[in-house]
């Protein structure tokens, strides 16, 4: 498994120990106007299921995937989304999902490169996944210094 899966991985290691805090820890903002650890969590997972529905079926050599769509648009109904989801079922679901995305990543061939639409870079499975890697570990700091888990 290559590092950037692992790290990947590690995420769900990450969650899974924020089962153990009261939920209104979980559902408490981080700040005034910010998210709270629940939020944060319903994005991450939206953004796993645009990718593992929408992007990996379309990881082959040489294609185009569709373009990201536009942050603050898709985060909103990330949060929407998950309104009436229960803090420890989006903690689940996270878990399942995360998984499954792991797999389908792995499954694909490591040297097919490809390119996200209006971006002008060439990425690998590896290199697409280490971007997220990024994105993970920024809300898991936010998730700590709010928790110290």
């Amino acid at each position: 498994m290559s590092n950037s899966i692992v790290q990947f991985a590690d995420t769900i290691k990450q969650i899974n120990h924020l089962k153990s805090l009261p939920t209104a820890v979980l559902e408490k903002p981080l700040a005034d106007g910010k998210w709270s650890i629940r939020e944060i969590i319903a994005h991450i997972i939206y953004w796993d299921k645009f990718i593992l529905n929408e992007l990996v079926p379309q990881m082959t050599n040489e294609n185009e995937l569709p373009p990201f769509p536009d942050d603050d648009e898709f985060n909103d109904k990330a949060v929407r989304y998950y309104e009436t989801y229960k803090t420890l079922d989006i903690l689940e679901e996270f878990v399942t999902v995360r998984e499954k995305l792991i797999s389908e990543i792995q499954n694909l061939e490591p040297t097919v490169t490809f390119k996200v639409k209006r971006w002008n870079k060439t990425l690998t499975p590896e290199s697409f996944i280490n971007m997220f890697v990024s994105h993970d570990q920024h809300h898991l700091k936010q998730i700590k210094e709010a928790t110290s888990i």
